[in-house]
């Protein structure tokens, strides 16, 4: 073990010391998100049944900063692609695609931190995160229209909020490998169609590099 010149304790490069906030990062991640809206699933209506038919991609670039070693920020631009279904009454069921750009604030709350402060090493760090924004909806494709539901195929701005973990691993003083997983809310027009649910909701996983900017 080497000690920097101030006085800090390093370990094949990776920094050793107790809790601290963290200074500004930026997040570049990918990786792929499960629709809710309006009964993916064949057997379940609204619910976390995964389908097939339900998987769209997506990608964000983030940056954030703590305002102490427990509390933080982030805000993040993002692209989905999105599915959904149009049912006719007679129950003939089609899922279509489209494409959203959103972009979203979070409070993040560091868990290492918060359990961990007297922790002797940092290269894992592991933050709940919540927060809103909103979701520009396009890329439609001509949707079946549901008999039974309020519908719209139109571009639409949407409002919604979402709850997640994310988590990283330091591979040097500067770069971070991450995973995060959120659970989001959507105000139920997202998919262009409007059911008695009040909701439309989409799960997403993402994995990528964080760059601490020291």
């Amino acid at each position: 073990m080497a000690f920097a010149a101030d006085g800090i304790a390093k370990n094949d490069s990776i920094l050793v010391r107790n809790a601290e906030k963290d200074s500004w990062y930026l997040e570049v991640y990918g990786g792929v998100n499960h629709s809710m809206n309006e009964n993916l699933d064949e057997t379940f209506t609204h619910t976390w049944g995964l389908s097939g038919q339900s998987l769209g991609a997506t990608a964000k670039i983030g940056v954030g900063k703590e305002w102490s070693p427990i509390l933080g920020w982030r805000g993040n631009l993002v692209y989905n692609s999105n599915k959904g279904r149009a049912t006719f009454y007679n129950k003939d069921e089609r899922v279509y695609s489209f494409h959203s750009v959103e972009l979203f604030g979070d409070i993040t709350i560091d868990l290492t931190d918060l359990i961990g402060h007297k922790r002797k090493h940092n290269g894992f760090n592991l933050k709940l995160f919540a927060g809103g924004g909103g979701l520009q909806t396009f890329g439609f494709e001509n949707q079946i229209l549901n008999y039974y539901t309020k519908y719209s195929d139109k571009p639409r701005l949407n409002w919604g909020a979402r709850v997640g973990l994310a988590g990283r691993v330091r591979v040097s003083d500067d770069v971070c490998i991450g995973a995060e997983f959120s659970q989001y809310f959507i105000d139920d027009h997202f998919s262009g169609v409007a059911a008695n649910y009040p909701l439309d909701g989409r799960q997403n996983l993402m994995v990528g590099l964080t760059w601490l900017l020291h």
